[in-house]
Protein backbone atom coordinates (compact mmCIF):
# COMPACT_ATOMS: atom_id res chain seq x y z
CA UNK A 1 0.00 0.00 0.00
CA UNK A 2 1.38 3.47 -0.99
CA UNK A 3 2.73 5.22 1.99
CA UNK A 4 -0.13 8.23 3.39
CA UNK A 5 -2.99 6.74 1.32
CA UNK A 6 -6.29 6.66 3.23
CA UNK A 7 -8.36 3.91 1.98
CA UNK A 8 -12.15 2.81 2.75
CA UNK A 9 -13.82 -0.54 2.08
CA UNK A 10 -14.36 -0.90 -1.70
CA UNK A 11 -15.65 2.06 -2.95
CA UNK A 12 -19.06 0.23 -5.01
CA UNK A 13 -22.30 -1.02 -3.92
CA UNK A 14 -21.56 -4.34 -3.65
CA UNK A 15 -23.47 -5.38 -6.75
CA UNK A 16 -21.41 -3.13 -8.81
CA UNK A 17 -18.13 -4.60 -7.65
CA UNK A 18 -16.70 -6.87 -10.90
CA UNK A 19 -13.11 -8.59 -11.23
CA UNK A 20 -11.41 -5.62 -12.49
CA UNK A 21 -12.29 -3.71 -8.43
CA UNK A 22 -10.67 -7.11 -6.81
CA UNK A 23 -7.62 -7.17 -9.62
CA UNK A 24 -7.53 -3.34 -7.98
CA UNK A 25 -6.82 -4.15 -4.81
CA UNK A 26 -4.16 -6.68 -5.56
CA UNK A 27 -2.69 -3.99 -8.59
CA UNK A 28 -2.06 -1.17 -5.43
CA UNK A 29 -0.70 -3.46 -2.67
CA UNK A 30 -3.87 -2.98 -0.44
CA UNK A 31 -3.83 -4.52 2.99
CA UNK A 32 -5.78 -5.36 5.59
CA UNK A 33 -7.19 -2.34 7.47
CA UNK A 34 -9.38 -0.42 9.18
CA UNK A 35 -12.43 -1.62 6.80
CA UNK A 36 -10.87 -4.37 4.49
CA UNK A 37 -9.95 -8.10 5.21
CA UNK A 38 -8.47 -11.19 3.30
CA UNK A 39 -9.68 -14.62 3.51
CA UNK A 40 -8.79 -17.33 1.43
CA UNK A 41 -11.88 -19.94 2.36
CA UNK A 42 -15.27 -19.60 3.71
CA UNK A 43 -15.74 -21.68 7.39
CA UNK A 44 -16.44 -25.07 8.14
CA UNK A 45 -18.39 -26.22 10.96
CA UNK A 46 -16.04 -25.63 13.77
CA UNK A 47 -16.71 -23.11 16.15
CA UNK A 48 -12.53 -22.12 15.95
CA UNK A 49 -13.24 -21.94 12.20
CA UNK A 50 -16.19 -19.83 12.23
CA UNK A 51 -14.46 -17.36 14.93
CA UNK A 52 -11.27 -16.92 12.28
CA UNK A 53 -12.80 -16.90 9.39
CA UNK A 54 -16.17 -14.72 9.79
CA UNK A 55 -17.40 -13.75 12.75
CA UNK A 56 -14.60 -12.10 14.04
CA UNK A 57 -13.91 -9.68 11.34
CA UNK A 58 -17.68 -9.03 10.36
CA UNK A 59 -18.30 -8.01 13.98
CA UNK A 60 -15.35 -5.96 14.24
CA UNK A 61 -16.70 -4.02 11.12
CA UNK A 62 -20.03 -3.66 12.52
CA UNK A 63 -18.16 -2.32 15.96
CA UNK A 64 -16.21 -0.01 13.70
CA UNK A 65 -16.65 1.92 10.37
CA UNK A 66 -18.20 -0.97 8.39
CA UNK A 67 -15.80 -3.11 5.85
CA UNK A 68 -15.59 -5.93 2.92
CA UNK A 69 -14.26 -9.21 4.02
CA UNK A 70 -13.09 -10.31 0.35
CA UNK A 71 -13.06 -14.66 0.50
CA UNK A 72 -10.97 -16.46 -1.91
CA UNK A 73 -7.76 -14.55 -2.26
CA UNK A 74 -4.20 -15.33 -0.20
CA UNK A 75 -2.67 -12.63 1.84
CA UNK A 76 1.50 -12.18 3.22
CA UNK A 77 1.77 -10.08 5.90
CA UNK A 78 -1.98 -8.81 5.43
CA UNK A 79 -1.38 -7.53 1.83
CA UNK A 80 -2.91 -9.36 -0.43
CA UNK A 81 -0.74 -11.65 -2.65
CA UNK A 82 -3.06 -13.55 -4.85
CA UNK A 83 -6.48 -13.97 -6.14
CA UNK A 84 -7.61 -17.71 -6.66
CA UNK A 85 -11.24 -17.78 -6.00
CA UNK A 86 -13.56 -20.12 -4.51
CA UNK A 87 -14.84 -22.86 -6.36
CA UNK A 88 -18.42 -23.22 -6.28
CA UNK A 89 -21.64 -24.43 -7.54
CA UNK A 90 -24.54 -23.48 -5.15
CA UNK A 91 -24.16 -19.72 -4.32
CA UNK A 92 -27.32 -19.54 -2.50
CA UNK A 93 -26.57 -22.16 0.12
CA UNK A 94 -23.56 -21.23 0.71
CA UNK A 95 -24.73 -17.42 1.42
CA UNK A 96 -27.83 -19.12 3.49
CA UNK A 97 -24.97 -21.08 5.78
CA UNK A 98 -23.08 -17.59 5.64
CA UNK A 99 -26.09 -15.60 6.93
CA UNK A 100 -27.22 -18.58 9.55
CA UNK A 101 -23.71 -18.58 11.29
CA UNK A 102 -23.69 -14.44 11.53
CA UNK A 103 -27.65 -14.52 13.05
CA UNK A 104 -26.97 -17.10 15.45
CA UNK A 105 -23.34 -16.44 16.25
CA UNK A 106 -23.15 -12.57 16.56
CA UNK A 107 -25.23 -10.83 19.03
CA UNK A 108 -27.46 -8.43 19.46
CA UNK A 109 -28.10 -9.38 15.64
CA UNK A 110 -26.42 -8.28 12.29
CA UNK A 111 -28.65 -6.52 9.95
CA UNK A 112 -28.19 -5.45 6.52
CA UNK A 113 -25.08 -7.85 5.77
CA UNK A 114 -24.70 -7.69 2.01
CA UNK A 115 -23.03 -10.97 -0.30
CA UNK A 116 -21.91 -10.38 -3.78
CA UNK A 117 -20.01 -13.41 -5.63
CA UNK A 118 -17.64 -11.80 -8.04
CA UNK A 119 -16.98 -14.16 -11.25
CA UNK A 120 -13.01 -14.34 -12.41
CA UNK A 121 -11.37 -15.54 -15.27
CA UNK A 122 -10.50 -18.85 -14.32
CA UNK A 123 -14.41 -19.67 -13.70
CA UNK A 124 -14.34 -19.26 -9.73
CA UNK A 125 -15.84 -17.25 -7.68
CA UNK A 126 -14.21 -14.11 -5.25
CA UNK A 127 -16.81 -13.94 -2.56
CA UNK A 128 -17.56 -10.21 -0.92
CA UNK A 129 -19.08 -9.88 2.26
CA UNK A 130 -19.84 -6.16 2.93
CA UNK A 131 -20.97 -5.29 6.49
CA UNK A 132 -22.20 -1.77 7.39
CA UNK A 133 -21.17 0.16 10.39
CA UNK A 134 -23.97 -0.37 13.09
CA UNK A 135 -25.41 2.54 15.01
CA UNK A 136 -26.64 0.08 17.85
CA UNK A 137 -23.60 -0.96 18.86
CA UNK A 138 -21.52 -2.83 20.52
CA UNK A 139 -21.86 -6.29 18.98
CA UNK A 140 -20.13 -9.57 20.65
CA UNK A 141 -19.70 -12.75 19.29
CA UNK A 142 -21.61 -15.20 21.34
CA UNK A 143 -19.19 -18.04 21.39
CA UNK A 144 -16.16 -16.43 23.25
CA UNK A 145 -18.40 -13.40 24.55
CA UNK A 146 -15.77 -10.44 22.99
CA UNK A 147 -16.38 -7.65 21.18
CA UNK A 148 -14.49 -6.93 18.63
CA UNK A 149 -13.24 -3.62 17.18
CA UNK A 150 -10.37 -2.33 14.17
CA UNK A 151 -7.57 0.52 13.43
CA UNK A 152 -5.19 0.41 10.56
CA UNK A 153 -3.53 -2.61 11.81
CA UNK A 154 -6.51 -4.71 11.48
CA UNK A 155 -8.37 -6.73 13.98
CA UNK A 156 -8.61 -6.15 17.89
CA UNK A 157 -10.39 -6.92 20.99
CA UNK A 158 -12.19 -3.73 22.71
CA UNK A 159 -11.45 -3.29 26.22
CA UNK A 160 -13.16 -2.33 28.91
CA UNK A 161 -13.46 1.57 28.59
CA UNK A 162 -13.99 0.93 24.78
CA UNK A 163 -17.18 -1.06 25.51
CA UNK A 164 -18.73 1.06 27.74
CA UNK A 165 -17.92 4.26 25.24
CA UNK A 166 -19.91 1.64 22.42
CA UNK A 167 -22.90 1.39 25.17
CA UNK A 168 -22.96 5.28 25.92
CA UNK A 169 -22.82 6.11 22.08
CA UNK A 170 -25.93 3.36 21.08
CA UNK A 171 -27.96 4.66 24.37
CA UNK A 172 -27.24 8.48 23.63
CA UNK A 173 -28.36 7.94 19.86
CA UNK A 174 -31.58 6.52 20.94
CA UNK A 175 -32.36 9.49 23.11
CA UNK A 176 -31.26 11.62 20.68
CA UNK A 177 -33.87 10.17 18.02
CA UNK A 178 -36.89 10.13 21.06
CA UNK A 179 -36.02 13.90 21.77
CA UNK A 180 -35.72 15.10 17.56
CA UNK A 181 -39.51 13.13 17.22
CA UNK A 182 -40.52 15.20 20.32
CA UNK A 183 -39.15 18.60 19.62
CA UNK A 184 -40.84 18.20 15.92
CA UNK A 185 -44.29 17.58 17.94
CA UNK A 186 -43.87 20.54 20.17
CA UNK A 187 -43.10 22.64 16.89
CA UNK A 188 -46.60 21.50 15.43
CA UNK A 189 -48.52 21.98 18.29
CA UNK A 190 -47.24 25.55 18.97
CA UNK A 191 -47.46 26.04 15.16
CA UNK A 192 -44.92 25.07 12.59
CA UNK A 193 -43.51 27.68 9.86
CA UNK A 194 -45.21 25.80 7.24
CA UNK A 195 -48.78 26.97 7.77
CA UNK A 196 -51.53 24.51 7.45
CA UNK A 197 -55.11 24.45 7.83
CA UNK A 198 -56.63 24.52 11.36
CA UNK A 199 -57.89 20.88 12.38
CA UNK A 200 -56.12 18.18 13.37
CA UNK A 201 -52.75 16.72 11.46
CA UNK A 202 -51.05 13.33 11.27
CA UNK A 203 -47.35 13.24 10.90
CA UNK A 204 -45.41 10.24 10.19
CA UNK A 205 -41.60 10.33 10.65
CA UNK A 206 -39.40 8.41 9.00
CA UNK A 207 -35.35 8.47 10.71
CA UNK A 208 -32.72 6.60 9.35
CA UNK A 209 -30.34 5.30 12.27
CA UNK A 210 -27.36 5.90 9.66
CA UNK A 211 -28.02 9.56 8.73
CA UNK A 212 -29.15 10.59 11.83
CA UNK A 213 -26.18 9.37 14.31
CA UNK A 214 -23.62 9.71 12.05
CA UNK A 215 -24.48 13.95 11.58
CA UNK A 216 -23.14 13.82 7.78
CA UNK A 217 -25.40 15.89 5.51
CA UNK A 218 -26.49 15.35 2.06
CA UNK A 219 -25.36 17.51 -0.76
CA UNK A 220 -28.12 19.16 -1.75
CA UNK A 221 -27.42 18.00 -5.19
CA UNK A 222 -28.53 15.09 -4.34
CA UNK A 223 -32.03 15.49 -2.79
CA UNK A 224 -32.65 18.12 -5.02
CA UNK A 225 -33.50 15.01 -7.17
CA UNK A 226 -35.96 14.07 -5.24
CA UNK A 227 -38.05 16.70 -5.46
CA UNK A 228 -41.34 15.57 -7.46
CA UNK A 229 -41.05 12.01 -5.71
CA UNK A 230 -40.84 13.64 -2.26
CA UNK A 231 -44.44 15.63 -2.73
CA UNK A 232 -47.22 14.28 -0.01
CA UNK A 233 -49.82 11.36 -1.62
CA UNK A 234 -52.68 12.87 -3.67
CA UNK A 235 -51.22 16.09 -4.18
CA UNK A 236 -52.04 17.56 -7.30
CA UNK A 237 -50.17 21.14 -6.86
CA UNK A 238 -47.05 21.58 -4.62
CA UNK A 239 -44.07 23.94 -4.31
CA UNK A 240 -40.38 23.06 -3.60
CA UNK A 241 -38.22 25.56 -1.77
CA UNK A 242 -34.91 24.99 0.42
CA UNK A 243 -34.81 25.88 3.75
CA UNK A 244 -32.43 25.55 6.87
CA UNK A 245 -33.40 22.04 7.46
CA UNK A 246 -32.77 20.79 3.94
CA UNK A 247 -35.59 20.81 1.47
CA UNK A 248 -40.03 21.49 1.78
CA UNK A 249 -42.27 20.34 -0.24
CA UNK A 250 -45.57 21.81 0.29
CA UNK A 251 -49.04 20.57 -1.42
CA UNK A 252 -52.66 21.82 -0.97
CA UNK A 253 -52.10 25.85 -1.88
CA UNK A 254 -54.61 28.01 -0.72
CA UNK A 255 -54.87 31.85 -1.62
CA UNK A 256 -54.09 32.72 1.89
CA UNK A 257 -50.33 30.74 1.73
CA UNK A 258 -52.04 27.61 3.69
CA UNK A 259 -51.57 24.31 2.92
CA UNK A 260 -53.08 20.75 3.11
CA UNK A 261 -49.81 18.90 3.19
CA UNK A 262 -46.10 19.24 3.34
CA UNK A 263 -42.80 17.35 3.40
CA UNK A 264 -39.59 18.60 4.84
CA UNK A 265 -36.98 16.15 4.28
CA UNK A 266 -33.64 16.76 6.33
CA UNK A 267 -30.08 16.95 5.07
CA UNK A 268 -29.56 14.23 7.37
CA UNK A 269 -31.76 12.02 5.29
CA UNK A 270 -34.80 12.03 8.09
CA UNK A 271 -38.16 12.07 6.21
CA UNK A 272 -41.17 14.21 7.70
CA UNK A 273 -44.71 13.95 6.25
CA UNK A 274 -47.34 16.20 7.87
CA UNK A 275 -51.02 15.96 6.56
CA UNK A 276 -53.91 18.41 7.89
CA UNK A 277 -57.66 17.56 8.29
CA UNK A 278 -59.88 20.85 8.62
CA UNK A 279 -63.31 20.09 7.26
CA UNK A 280 -66.12 18.95 9.14
CA UNK A 281 -68.66 15.63 8.30
CA UNK A 282 -72.04 15.53 9.97
CA UNK A 283 -71.35 18.05 12.07
CA UNK A 284 -67.98 16.63 13.70
CA UNK A 285 -64.51 16.65 13.84
CA UNK A 286 -63.51 13.76 11.88
CA UNK A 287 -60.47 12.43 10.05
CA UNK A 288 -61.42 10.06 6.86
CA UNK A 289 -60.65 6.55 8.50
CA UNK A 290 -59.68 4.96 5.12
CA UNK A 291 -58.06 7.32 2.68
CA UNK A 292 -55.66 9.24 5.60
CA UNK A 293 -54.44 4.99 5.73
CA UNK A 294 -53.77 4.77 2.05
CA UNK A 295 -51.93 8.24 2.05
CA UNK A 296 -49.86 7.08 5.01
CA UNK A 297 -48.58 3.71 3.16
CA UNK A 298 -47.81 6.39 -0.20
CA UNK A 299 -45.80 8.22 1.62
CA UNK A 300 -44.38 5.33 3.67
CA UNK A 301 -43.17 3.40 0.99
CA UNK A 302 -42.22 7.00 -0.89
CA UNK A 303 -39.92 7.83 1.63
CA UNK A 304 -38.41 4.29 2.01
CA UNK A 305 -37.77 4.37 -2.00
CA UNK A 306 -36.00 7.84 -1.82
CA UNK A 307 -33.86 6.77 1.10
CA UNK A 308 -32.64 3.23 -0.44
CA UNK A 309 -31.87 5.94 -3.69
CA UNK A 310 -29.88 8.28 -1.62
CA UNK A 311 -28.07 4.95 -0.65
CA UNK A 312 -28.70 4.63 3.01
CA UNK A 313 -28.74 1.86 5.04
CA UNK A 314 -31.11 0.26 7.62
CA UNK A 315 -32.38 0.31 10.38
CA UNK A 316 -34.55 3.14 10.34
CA UNK A 317 -37.87 4.27 13.03
CA UNK A 318 -40.41 5.20 11.83
CA UNK A 319 -42.64 7.03 14.14
CA UNK A 320 -46.89 8.04 13.69
CA UNK A 321 -48.26 11.26 15.30
CA UNK A 322 -51.92 12.63 15.72
CA UNK A 323 -51.77 16.23 17.04
CA UNK A 324 -54.39 18.35 17.91
CA UNK A 325 -56.97 15.17 18.55
CA UNK A 326 -58.79 16.01 20.88
CA UNK A 327 -62.33 16.36 20.19
CA UNK A 328 -62.02 14.46 16.80
CA UNK A 329 -62.99 11.03 15.60
CA UNK A 330 -62.43 8.55 12.86
CA UNK A 331 -64.60 9.05 10.05
CA UNK A 332 -66.97 6.16 9.22
CA UNK A 333 -69.02 5.79 6.43
CA UNK A 334 -73.21 4.90 7.22
CA UNK A 335 -72.68 1.50 6.05
CA UNK A 336 -69.76 0.88 8.15
CA UNK A 337 -71.22 2.32 11.05
CA UNK A 338 -73.90 -0.24 10.86
CA UNK A 339 -71.22 -3.25 10.50
CA UNK A 340 -68.65 -2.01 13.47
CA UNK A 341 -69.85 0.70 15.42
CA UNK A 342 -69.24 4.08 15.54
CA UNK A 343 -65.89 6.20 16.87
CA UNK A 344 -65.49 7.28 19.97
CA UNK A 345 -63.72 10.91 19.72
CA UNK A 346 -60.19 11.12 20.24
CA UNK A 347 -59.52 12.05 24.43
CA UNK A 348 -56.14 13.69 24.04
CA UNK A 349 -54.48 16.34 21.77
CA UNK A 350 -51.70 14.36 21.03
CA UNK A 351 -51.85 10.67 20.38
CA UNK A 352 -48.37 9.49 20.12
CA UNK A 353 -47.49 6.19 19.04
CA UNK A 354 -44.27 4.24 20.23
CA UNK A 355 -41.77 4.32 17.52
CA UNK A 356 -41.09 1.01 15.35
CA UNK A 357 -37.56 -0.18 14.43
CA UNK A 358 -37.44 -0.65 10.46
CA UNK A 359 -34.64 -3.14 10.04
CA UNK A 360 -34.59 -3.96 5.95
CA UNK A 361 -35.85 -1.46 3.43
CA UNK A 362 -37.30 -4.57 1.72
CA UNK A 363 -39.98 -4.77 4.51
CA UNK A 364 -43.88 -4.76 3.85
CA UNK A 365 -45.07 -1.34 4.14
CA UNK A 366 -48.83 -2.99 5.79
CA UNK A 367 -46.70 -5.31 8.20
CA UNK A 368 -44.81 -2.15 9.10
CA UNK A 369 -47.84 0.08 9.54
CA UNK A 370 -50.33 -1.38 9.90
CA UNK A 371 -49.40 -2.10 13.90
CA UNK A 372 -49.87 1.68 14.10
CA UNK A 373 -52.51 2.19 12.39
CA UNK A 374 -54.37 -0.39 14.93
CA UNK A 375 -53.47 1.73 18.04
CA UNK A 376 -55.00 5.10 16.58
CA UNK A 377 -58.14 2.54 16.28
CA UNK A 378 -57.56 1.66 19.78
CA UNK A 379 -57.90 5.24 20.73
CA UNK A 380 -61.11 5.07 18.50
CA UNK A 381 -62.88 2.31 20.58
CA UNK A 382 -61.69 -0.17 18.12
CA UNK A 383 -59.50 -3.73 18.43
CA UNK A 384 -57.71 -3.01 15.24
CA UNK A 385 -58.17 -1.03 11.93
CA UNK A 386 -61.10 -1.85 10.19
CA UNK A 387 -59.60 -1.44 6.33
CA UNK A 388 -57.98 -4.75 6.87
CA UNK A 389 -58.66 -8.29 6.72
CA UNK A 390 -57.84 -11.34 9.45
CA UNK A 391 -55.14 -11.35 6.47
CA UNK A 392 -53.48 -8.07 6.76
CA UNK A 393 -55.16 -7.54 3.13
CA UNK A 394 -56.94 -4.29 2.13
CA UNK A 395 -60.78 -4.92 1.97
CA UNK A 396 -61.83 -2.72 -1.06
CA UNK A 397 -65.19 -1.64 -0.24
Amino acid sequence: MRPGCVFTMISKPPNEIRFDDIERLLEIGRSEDRTIEYKLRTPGSQESDKLKLLLKPVCSFANTDGGDLVVGVTEEGGTLKEIVGLDLTDFDQLQLTLEQMIQFGIEPQLRGINFQFVPLPNGRMVLVIRTPKSWTPPHRVKSNGRFYGRSSAGCFELDITQIRQAFLLSETTAERIRQFHNDRIANLLTGSRTKLLVGEKVALHVIPLSGFASNKWLPVSAYILMKDRLRPARSTDWRTSLNLEGMLVVAGLGEDGSATAYTQFFREGIIENVRAYGSKEDGGLTIPSKSYEQELLQNFQTAINCLKDLNFQPPAFVFLTIISAKGWKLGLSVQRQVENGSAIPFDRDVISIPGTELESFEADQVEIMKPLFDVVWNAAGFPSSINFDDQNAWIHQ
